[in-house]
């Protein structure tokens, strides 16, 4: 019975050492990385910047659940992150490069469209306009942002109507609620774009929808010389007809012209 207790408190007195051990260990290291940190860190100007708080996918929303600030040594900071000053501007922004917890948030791992306003999209002197689209219309359901579409237009001419190429290689900015920011939604039918074109461009299509019926085309991606002067079609070339001249088979096709003198021919 003696030496089964001394076992037993031997046994727990190994225990209780042991635990005490672990948790110095654990602390002299704590005590050794923090040491080392500082030592690192010592002279460096720290700045915060927002990092994801978790792993980031693509599509996931920026918000207080996904990202925070943390300081980090200005030197190995990027000139395109984001301050803690400037969350409230990127505040429900989605995410479309993924990012791993810690990573610091970059302009280019969020939407542009989305934090920056649609207007981010049109380059310098463009407004945004809007063109309806029907769902009969054979390519809505093919167009995508980042599509370069030519914009036709039918009006009257006199007592006959005319087709025109309006404006060609035109940018498609939104299709439906879909903007160009790489963000993939399954919206696939939709009702209208949205393009960007200059104030004169701009006009003219309003003028155009006005007046007539505009049609689009999906084109290739590829930059090409466009000439629409002349290129308009009515009733008079939408086909070409050969026109024979019908003779009756016992009159001889003459060439020249008559000269008729005294009634004689």
């Amino acid at each position: 019975m003696k030496s089964n207790r001394l076992t037993i408190i031997l046994l727990i007195g190994a225990i209780l050492t042991g635990g005490v051990g672990w948790m110095l260990a654990g602390s002299y290291i704590d005590r050794s990385v923090k040491t080392h940190k500082d030592a690192l860190n010592a002279g460096q100007q720290m700045i915060a910047v927002i990092v994801a708080k978790k792993d980031l996918k693509v599509g996931d929303f920026v918000s207080k659940d996904t990202v925070k600030a943390r300081k980090v040594p200005k030197q190995f900071v990027q000139s395109d992150v984001f301050a803690p000053s400037g969350y409230s501007l990127i505040a429900g922004a989605q995410i479309i490069n993924p990012l791993k917890a810690g990573d610091a948030l970059l302009r280019s791992h969020i939407s542009k469209g989305q934090y920056s306003g649609f207007a981010s999209l049109l380059e310098d002197g463009q407004r945004a306009i809007t063109i309806d689209v029907s769902t009969l219309d054979a390519i809505s359901g093919f167009l995508e942002p980042g599509n370069f579409i030519d914009v036709l237009v039918t009006v009257a001419d006199g007592d006959r109507e005319r087709t025109v190429p309006l404006l060609t290689r035109v940018k498609v900015l939104a299709a439906g609620e879909r903007i160009n920011d790489r963000i993939r939604k399954n919206e696939r039918m939709f009702k209208e774009i949205t393009v960007g074109l200059t104030l004169t461009d701009a006009t003219r299509l309003v003028h155009a929808q006005a007046l007539g019926e505009i049609r689009i085309l999906l084109r290739s991606d590829q930059i090409g010389e466009d000439s629409v002067e002349g290129n308009y079609i009515t009733i008079d070339n939408l086909v070409e007809i050969k026109q024979e001249i019908m003779m009756e088979p016992d009159i001889e096709r003459r060439f020249g012209f008559e000269i008729i003198a005294g009634g004689k021919s």
